[in-house]
């Protein structure tokens, strides 16, 4: 039962983040770096190259986000939000926490939001070092709270707990801005009527001057956010669900067990670089996103395509597959044909993705699928890992 434990242990969390009221402590974070915005300032995101993947030209996030790479000068404007989904991984070892926490380091200026797990050591050793006044007064800890084990269960709340707060986060920023008399800028899909012309209109600003949107009340957007999530998360998991993903673990490890490759296609922005595979997983393979693949590129006979969808299931594209001898695992909101030789996940969040209307603002906004999704990719990791150990 790892899928019902990895399901329930996220509705935990996020129960607890709205009874908590995280609300509160994410409208004082918004409220400190908001003028930086209003003046100006530029927003970066650094950490797991997921996190910062996910945060980028992401439909229902900001427009005006950069992610960090080594190089500019930060001024007092500025704004960096670095997402941590585990506390030693190499990929997100860079930038350092000294970087973020020193006077001197490379963030010098900007204002540093932390999204990351006290209950890590190496976390926890900055929050004393900030205690004791040792670390700028710029920087700024935002706790996942969630459990800090090393196992995929605990890997997969801390990084959902990262992307779910950084997003609500993006709510109470955007409010905070409103408060001001400003409307910040927030992408939708590209796939929504209008979405991309919009877009093309907004790219990379974190300010558009031409919509207006009455003040939104402080905690309002952060606690719409996560009460969908949490509602959209307990439909994942529910009636079914569970069963199909074990049937999903099952096909994945037969093809590693007679030797087939396990051919990875992620349609989101987070799981290319977000998502990990235990090494005991050796036959799975990440080739690139929906949008870089065409089937059957790739697969042979034996093999299981993994296609983690977005919004269509993939008709042709798993039509292609199986022409070639391969069998799929596919996780995508619309339901799929009945196939002996296809398991599929429906995923359960809403269309277009964002969630959260603003009176005013002409597309919703905060994105839930990553949150959804994450929880789901674990625990089909997590029963295919127990599978191939018996």
């Amino acid at each position: 039962m790892l899928t019902e434990r990895i399901g329930a242990a996220s509705l935990a969390w996020l129960d607890a983040s709205l009874a908590e009221d995280r609300c509160q402590e994410l409208t004082a974070l918004a409220e400190s770096v908001a003028d930086r915005i209003v003046a100006g300032g530029k927003l970066y995101v650094a950490g797991d190259g997921g996190f910062c993947d996910e945060l980028y030209f992401r439909a229902g996030g900001f427009a005006g986000v950069t992610i960090w790479a080594e190089g500019p000068r930060f001024t007092e404007k500025d704004v960096v939000v670095i997402g941590l989904f585990a506390p030693n991984d190499k990929g997100a070892r860079c930038p350092l926490l000294a970087w973020a926490g020193s006077d001197s380091g490379r963030f010098h200026g900007a204002a540093v939001i932390l999204i990351a797990n006290d209950a890590w050591p190496q976390i926890g050793r900055v929050v004393a070092l900030a205690a004791a006044g040792h670390v700028g007064t710029n920087f700024h800890l935002l706790d996942t709270r969630a459990v800090a084990g090393a196992d995929l269960a605990a890997l997969s709340l801390n990084q959902m707990a990262t992307v779910a707060l950084a997003y609500a986060f993006e709510g109470e920023l955007f409010a905070a801005v409103s408060r001001r008399g400003k409307t910040m800028s927030m992408l939708t899909s590209i796939f929504e009527p209008g979405g991309e012309a919009f877009d093309e209109k907004i790219t990379s600003a974190n300010v558009i001057a031409d919509i207006a949107v009455a003040p939104v009340a402080a905690g309002t957007l952060a606690r719409a956010y996560l009460g969908t999530c949490r509602d959209q998360v307990a439909k994942a998991f529910a009636g079914g669900q569970a069963a199909q993903a074990r049937a999903a673990a099952k096909r994945l490890a037969d093809c590693q067990t007679r030797g087939g490759s396990i051919w990875t296609i992620p349609g989101g922005h987070l799981f290319q670089r977000g998502l990990t595979i235990p090494p005991e997983l050796s036959g799975m393979s990440m080739y690139g996103h929906t949008w870089e693949w065409t089937a059957p590129q790739g697969l042979r006979g034996g093999d299981t395509l993994f296609y983690i969808g977005y919004l269509v299931y993939p008709e042709k594209e798993i039509a292609a597959s199986l022409a070639v001898g391969a069998d799929a695992v596919v996780l995508s909101v619309d339901a799929g044909p009945a196939d002996d030789h296809v398991t599929a996940i429906r995923t359960c969040w809403e269309q277009w993705d964002a969630v959260v209307p603003v009176p005013g603002y002409p597309f919703k906004m905060l994105p839930s699928s990553g949150v959804v999704l994450t929880p789901l990719l674990y625990g089909i990791l997590s029963e295919t890992l127990a599978l191939l150990k018996h």
